[in-house]
């Protein structure tokens, strides 16, 4: 188990939902794995400095969205296997039983494709345009003279979770909302593998060729357009 990220400082905001989704990315970046004993609450009380209460909150959840369990006289580990009480059963299984890079990007692909074909149907200009405009500030945490990984992340984040809300439709919304939770990774090491490689032009501009030919609503170029972006993907992830 690495504890590192667990127990890291705790930034603002409500101490079980910050706990609650430490422990999933936790599971989804393989640092607790299925079967796995997670911290006791007096340790992640003591190692945070905070009350057990808020704890007990986020494990409380966790057990009963069916991704934690309780042994009584052992303590709360991470389930093995699906259970008829997790709520979202897609969600669990596609942590626990992650096909190859290969097949995980191409699912990313998928949905990033449907995006943009709804997008295309549905957003205004002056929404292409801001979704443009986020692209532009993604491009220039790459380009910093000293990149920031996580800065870079989170605004790539924010530009694709705006994509999803041009797009308009729910179902792909959610289902693209636990995509990307668990291929959190994977973004995050092409980032890395971008600035090591010196390469931090080549997502940016990726990206802003997918948003032009959004504003210039050209369905047709789209599935090349995918193809290119799955070539890059396996370039920067897939050995």
């Amino acid at each position: 188990m690495n504890e590192a990220k667990l127990f890291a400082d705790l930034p603002r905001g409500r101490i079980p939902e910050i706990l609650k989704d430490r422990i999933i990315d936790a599971i989804v970046c393989g640092d607790l794995k299925p079967g796995e004993k997670i911290p006791t609450e007096t340790q992640f009380s003591e190692k945070l400095g905070i009350a057990r209460g808020p704890v007990r909150e986020a494990v409380k959840v966790l057990v009963a969205f069916g991704v934690l369990e309780i042994r009584h006289a052992e303590g709360t580990f991470v389930v093995q296997e699906y259970n008829s009480k997790l709520l979202n059963p897609l969600f669990y299984d596609m942590i626990i039983s992650r096909g190859s890079m290969y097949e995980l990007l191409e699912l990313k692909i998928v949905l990033y494709q449907s995006l943009l074909f709804l997008a295309m149907r549905k957003a205004t200009d002056e929404q292409i345009q801001h979704l443009q405009n986020l692209c532009q500030k993604y491009r220039n945490a790459m380009l910093e003279p000293t990149p920031d990984v996580m800065k870079i992340y989170e605004t790539n984040e924010c530009m694709k979770r705006y994509l999803t809300e041009i797009a308009g439709n729910d179902p792909v919304s959610r289902v693209n909302e636990l995509t990307l939770k668990i291929a959190s990774y994977s973004c995050v090491k092409a980032i890395e593998v971008s600035i090591q490689r010196g390469r931090t032009h080549a997502m940016p501009d990726s990206y802003a060729a997918d948003f032009e030919m959004l504003a210039q609503r050209d369905k047709a170029a789209l599935a090349g357009r995918m193809d290119e972006k799955l070539a890059l993907w396996q370039d920067l992830l897939c050995d």
